[in-house]
């Protein structure tokens, strides 16, 4: 499910316990140009030391309006990491596409050439453990955002990226517990929101 709100979207606000329209059209020359969102249910089962895409659900496109601006995407990503040993490094990224999926390029704000860089992976976001537990309904919910600079007016695609320290040690869940019962597991959607910021 997507949701886009623009400058030139009307509204419903509450005031003074009346519900009325807001006109937006005059936050075009605001700070926040528009926003999207994405709210993804896929269950995902990763297991791979290479970086991968998560999935093509967790994506949110948004299209700029001026190239100079920045994009500003937040992330809440709920998995669970039961199938791999409670010292297994997981890296996260969030990557940048400009043809639809085909390609990927790091954002501004990942460590990509950067000279100290070494062999180290230049990812936007971090790198985490399982911190809740070995059992099959545990979550571990990661939250973060990235700041990117494309620098266009074309459609700009984001997505999340894993990868975690060893292969073949066990599956990544993403968006549900491994176990399907109906006294603790859980499914709960990732989501995705992308914010076109005017830069000042």
């Amino acid at each position: 499910m997507t949701t886009t709100i623009s400058g030139s979207t009307g509204i419903n606000k509450i005031q003074d316990g009346t519900i009325t329209n807001a006109d937006l059209s005059a936050a075009a020359l605001g700070k926040i140009q528009q926003i999207k969102t994405t709210i993804a249910k896929n269950l995902v089962s990763i297991n791979s030391s290479s970086m991968v895409e998560i999935s093509s659900a967790y994506r949110v496109s948004i299209t700029p309006i001026v190239a100079g601006n920045t994009i500003k995407v937040d992330v809440t990503l709920p998995f669970n990491a039961s199938g791999v040993s409670s010292n297994t490094i997981i890296l996260f990224d969030v990557k940048r596409s400009t043809d639809n999926g085909s390609s990927w390029s790091y954002v501004t704000g990942s460590g990509y050439g950067d000279s100290n860089l070494g062999s180290r992976w230049p990812i936007a976001v971090g790198a985490t453990r399982r911190s809740n537990g070995y059992d099959s309904n545990d979550m571990n919910i990661l939250n973060f955002s990235i700041l990117d600079s494309p620098n266009t007016t074309g459609a700009c695609i984001y997505s999340c990226f894993t990868k975690q320290e060893t292969s073949g040690t066990g599956n990544i869940l993403f968006a549900h517990s491994s176990g399907n019962n109906s006294n603790w597991g859980w499914m709960t959607p990732m989501t995705m929101t992308a914010y076109e910021m005017e830069v000042s």
